[in-house]
């Protein structure tokens, strides 16, 4: 593709430094280790890395072109463009890089704090009900009948590999085109605070925008909950509609910023689609959903208040989208469990006690898990739970005051404490726990699991949170695999006499 017709997709660009000439580009990269002829070099300001101190290497790599916030120092002999933005310059350029792929398909895009993935899977299944070809791309990866996991992406500006919820312009815009060109009618999307503030969905115009809701989380990156507030908010700003939960505090706020049409869905009659008598098992729940296309029964596997806050955000979106209430319903009973999310670990044999394992790393998610498996527990509440190293330290005590107030017994462990000291983040934990309230600390995570499995006693149920979907941990000493499923599985086993 000529520059020529890259640049045309930025709406402010000025092009300095050597003689322009209309090159060819091959690739638009932002790593400077992967310049060389052809590319165009974005350079990107990250909080560990300033790219544009990387220009002279990969212009020394033979790049074709590079694109700038600010004029080099030296001359290159290479067409520099000059734009305000580098990181949504980045995403605009590799969507038209790719030929605008979002375009072509109806998008939806789930923001919020906690439930986007469940909200997101659910979303799926009802579309996928409806007849229509679907993908997502998430936290789990990529869900659809044709795709596989998604790839490592990392970070292109730290380079650290890591399976983000929104992946980095190169491989997002990539995955899209790859969708289209597969036919997919529908993608839904998973659009974190960070992506959303590193403009990485610059590209992106949500045909839906769906808000689930926000609680104090990632304030290390946003700083405070205004912030954090705005960054979400900016999803919102070229979407053509809104659904949004009123589950949040926040969502009055959200909705009084947003320009486009908007509904609300909530387990209050004054939503535009109202949920009312619940009824929460185990195995899932059910509840009457009273909207603009009818009132209906809605039955999922999905446990919990929290979970069919989720599922009601999913149906309320489908249903604004044209899906029937048939296929809405069918959908929703057809999405079997989401991985790591209020999900029972089981084998097939039956056991006198429960355990369950979830996702929820924050606060208000943990309250929430914790309030609603206590609604269907007959015996004790068990949970074990730590807190991610290098992050948010401000939540950890009051997490830990969470577990004292709701739970029967806390097991406190760790949760990928990476180069941060083990001793400190259970001290901070520690320091919002009620010190009456029974628990006990082992730091090693495997060894924490299988105590906590041994203490179950007949209708107990022990909730093991925080890593949820994940099967690795993360130490000083690097990423090691961890399979919290494996390591509960076996104790429970082995509490039967079993192997």
């Amino acid at each position: 593709m000529r520059l020529s017709e890259l640049l045309s997709a930025l709406p402010c660009v000025r092009v300095s430094g050597g003689t322009f000439c209309d090159v060819e580009i091959t690739s638009v990269v932002s790593d400077s280790r992967s310049a060389g002829p052809g590319t165009l070099f974005v350079a990107l300001r990250g909080r560990e890395a300033d790219g544009h101190a990387f220009v002279p290497e990969a212009a020394a790599r033979g790049c074709a072109a590079v694109a700038l916030e600010t004029a080099p120092d030296t001359f290159l002999p290479i067409p520099v463009c000059l734009v305000p933005d580098t990181r949504e310059a980045e995403a605009l350029l590799q969507s038209r890089f790719f030929g605008d792929p979002a375009s072509s398909m109806r998008i939806f895009a789930v923001t919020g704090t906690n439930g986007k993935t469940t909200t997101t899977a659910v979303l799926w299944s009802i579309l996928r009900a409806a007849g229509r070809k679907t993908a997502t791309v998430g936290t789990l990866g990529l869900g659809g009948d044709s795709y596989g996991e998604l790839p490592a992406g990392g970070s292109s500006v730290s380079g650290k590999a890591a399976a983000m919820t929104t992946p980095d312009p190169a491989i997002l815009y990539r995955l899209l085109a790859s969708f289209r060109d597969d036919g997919v009618s529908d993608v839904v999307l998973e659009a974190s605070s960070h992506a959303l503030s590193q403009r990485k969905l610059a590209a992106v115009r949500p045909d839906f925008a769906l808000f689930t809701n926000l609680s104090p989380e990632h304030l290390d990156f946003h700083g405070t909950m205004d912030a954090y507030l705005a960054a979400k908010a900016i999803l919102f700003e070229k979407a053509r509609r809104a659904v949004v939960s009123t589950a949040s505090p926040y969502a009055e706020t959200l909705l009084s910023r947003i320009a486009c049409p908007a509904v609300t869905c909530g387990f209050s009659p004054a939503a535009d689609y109202a949920a009312s008598d619940l009824a929460e098992r185990p195995d899932g729940s059910r509840f009457r959903l009273t909207s603009p296309r009818g009132t209906f029964e809605i039955g999922t596997c999905l446990p919990g208040r929290f979970m069919a806050e989720n599922v009601l955000l999913a149906a309320a979106a489908a249903l604004e989208a044209g899906v029937s209430p048939a296929d809405t319903v069918r959908g929703i009973a057809a999405c079997r469990a989401v991985p790591g999310r209020m999900e029972t670990v089981t084998d097939g044999v039956a056991r006198s006690y429960t355990v369950m394992i979830d996702y929820a790393h924050t606060p208000e998610a943990l309250r929430a898990l914790l309030s609603s498996v206590r609604r269907f527990t007959r015996g004790r509440l068990l949970v074990l739970f730590g807190c991610g190293g290098d992050r948010d330290k401000t939540k950890r005590s009051v997490m830990g005051a969470v577990a004292g107030e709701l739970a029967d017994y806390t097991v406190l462990t760790l949760d990928n404490c990476r180069t941060e000291s083990p001793e400190a983040i259970l001290s901070d934990i520690l320091s919002g726990f009620p010190p009456d309230a029974p628990h006990e600390v082992i730091s090693d995570r495997a060894r924490a699991i299988r105590r906590a499995v041994s203490l179950c006693e007949d209708g107990d149920v022990l909730v093991l949170a925080g890593k949820g979907h994940e099967k690795y941990e993360i130490d000083k000493t690097g990423k090691h695999e961890f399979d919290e499923r494996a390591v509960a599985l076996a104790a429970m086993r082995s509490r039967d006499g079993r192997r």
